[in-house]
């Protein structure tokens, strides 16, 4: 019986993941979306010509926000693959400092503790 009920979505997924390459490339880019964009701010007296500006520019927006998204995958891409190399130089680092200790801050007095320090913690919330 779960063979069964299996079969169909591993079809519906193959399916799916073939025909995924088609669905994208029939998207506009950004160039032939500005030029639609221009042609329907020329057209004013278009019915909802107002929608279609919106909804171009939305469209370019969405582009937009894809290629920053895509940028900022690149970059974290690049923080991934280089982190062992930094982790690396990091480690020479600190072994290099632990050979010339740091310089240790102005000594200070230490706080001696006053009589009227509170001993039971009752005592100090009355």
């Amino acid at each position: 019986m779960k063979g069964k009920s299996v079969r169909p979505i591993i079809i519906m997924l193959l399916g799916w993941m073939l025909s995924a390459p088609l669905f994208a490339a029939a998207f506009p880019d950004e160039a032939q979306i500005r030029q639609e964009l221009q042609q329907a701010q020329t057209h004013k007296s278009a019915a909802n010509q107002a929608d279609i500006v919106e909804s171009l520019q939305s469209a370019l927006n969405l582009i937009a926000e894809g290629k920053a998204s895509a940028e900022h995958a690149r970059q974290y891409q690049t923080v991934i693959d280089d982190f062992p190399k930094l982790t690396a130089a990091l480690r020479q680092q600190l072994a290099g400092q632990e050979d010339n200790p740091l310089r240790s801050t102005p000594n200070y007095p230490p706080v001696p503790w006053s009589s009227t320090s509170c001993k039971p913690a009752a005592t100090c919330w009355n």
